[in-house]
């Protein structure tokens, strides 16, 4: 028997990962949680469709004639002994795929696309919900909000 999802380690600075927990506690509710897992992969298939990249059409949807010339999200180069904290990420085929050809195309590495894809994310929900006070106090650095 298959199991229906994969799990990747993205691996993150204490400060993202902080970041990424504040983020998930601001867009829970009394009722229902969001996982960090499930934020790194709603926002990395997000971007993965802007850029045309899609669960239904993973390698690239040639209808797709708007694609940016690159992707200009992703989260700084880091030497492997900078991480600080790993996350596991867990993702559906389906999904991954798509992010994963996604991240390929933007020519960055799966865990840069995921942390960029996140902080992206982070600045267009501060964007849409001026008065959530914990999006507000959330720092996301300015090349996120263009």
């Amino acid at each position: 028997m298959s199991r229906n999802f994969k799990q990747k380690t993205v691996r993150v600075y204490a400060d993202e990962a902080l970041l990424i927990e504040k983020l998930c506690d601001a867009l829970s509710t009394p009722d229902t949680k969001v996982e960090m897992s499930t934020l790194l992969v709603t926002a990395a298939v997000e971007e993965a469709t802007l850029l045309g990249f899609t669960p239904a059409v993973p390698t690239g949807d040639p209808a797709v004639a708007t694609r940016p010339p690159e992707w200009k999200y992703d989260a700084p180069e880091r030497k492997d002994e900078s991480y600080g904290e790993q996350l596991s990420v867990t993702a559906h085929p389906l999904e991954l795929a798509a992010v994963e050809q996604a991240a390929a195309w933007a020519n960055v590495k799966l865990q840069r696309f995921f942390m960029g894809s996140v902080l992206r994310f982070a600045a267009k929900r501060k964007a849409a919900d001026p008065n959530n006070p914990k999006l507000k106090s959330i720092k996301v650095p300015p090349r996120f909000t263009k």
